[in-house]
């Protein structure tokens, strides 16, 4: 639809140039006779209208390259997102799996510690390329960032890390619950990048 709004406009770029060449010279008394359009011969229109394809294809390519851009800047957000998607999924699945295994070795359980905590730093990251990477949604990506930020809050607080740990099923269902919402928010953003 988009690439149809452009050929419309370069064809009434078309049209509008070519009037322009036609009339403009007769009101602005440059021909040489009033009662005539300047432009009487075949080669004279020939040129008129080379003159407005080139300025109508001028606007069309310049269509279609921004074009072109945005939707390799869509592609790459949507890449972003993909990305980003599924390390929340992985992050909810490491959270889940330390706050619920009540049998887990402490070794076992300070490895999945430092799991837990390199991937949040790795979404962090993402997520801080992905707010700079479209000014048109920085707010909606920013309530993303923050939706995280709650997200990571439940999954490394108590005593995460502690030595004295106790399992919380209440913290899991927590933290299926934010990571739902953050990968709801992140498809929502995919969705209106699609729009602009």
């Amino acid at each position: 639809m988009k690439l149809f709004n452009a050929y419309v406009i370069a064809s009434l770029t078309f049209i509008c140039t070519m009037l322009i060449l036609v009339f403009l010279p007769q009101k602005l008394d440059l021909c040489s006779n009033t009662n005539q359009m300047c432009i009487q011969t075949f080669t004279d229109w020939l040129a008129a209208c080379g003159v407005a394809g080139t300025v109508a294809s001028f606007i069309l390519s310049i269509l279609k390259d921004s074009r072109t851009k945005k939707e390799i800047l869509i592609n790459s957000f949507d890449n972003k997102i993909t990305i980003i998607i599924e390390k929340i999924q992985q992050f909810k699945d490491l959270g889940y799996q330390y706050w619920c295994s009540a049998g887990m070795k402490p070794a076992d359980r300070d490895l999945l510690t430092k799991r837990i905590a390199g991937l949040e730093k790795d979404i962090s990251r993402a997520l801080t390329r992905l707010h700079n990477c479209f000014d048109i949604l920085k707010n909606e990506t920013h309530e993303t960032v923050m939706l995280f930020v709650k997200l990571k809050n439940v999954a490394t607080g108590g005593n995460f890390g502690s030595k004295m740990f106790i399992p919380t099923p209440d913290t899991c269902d927590d933290i299926t619950e934010n990571a739902d919402m953050v990968i709801s928010a992140l498809h929502s953003l995919s969705d209106k990048a699609h729009k602009l």
